[in-house]
């Protein structure tokens, strides 16, 4: 479960089987939230984006076992807080990967 503590999308929940330590997140234009978790995710043009980071020390992965078995599985989850960058530069995925390996080398350096 991705919770979502500030910012933009500050109280919504998303259920994901990949929480990365950063997340882009994006609000349809009728209003409907979604995160980009998966490699493949891209935004839409139509779609508004912000950036969020897991928040140290909440990662958590469980297994759910369900009577429908595809709908069982391994899923990942963690508390994130909003990061005030210009999410627009980093709609293409290229250009996502770039900011993501920069921004965790500066998180490194940090510490």
């Amino acid at each position: 479960m991705v919770e979502l503590l500030d910012g933009p999308g500050a109280g919504e929940v998303f259920f994901v089987r990949r929480a990365p330590m950063l997340l882009r997140v994006v609000r349809g234009p009728r209003g409907r939230w979604d995160c980009l978790n998966e490699l493949d995710d891209v935004a839409t043009e139509k779609e508004t984006l912000s950036v969020y980071r897991m928040k140290p020390g909440t990662f958590l992965a469980f297994h759910v076992k369900c009577q429908k078995r595809s709908e069982s599985g391994f899923f990942q989850g963690g508390k994130y807080e909003f990061v005030e960058v210009d999410a627009e530069s980093l709609r293409d995925n290229d250009a996502w990967e770039i900011w993501c390996k920069l921004f965790l080398r500066e998180m490194e350096l940090a510490v």
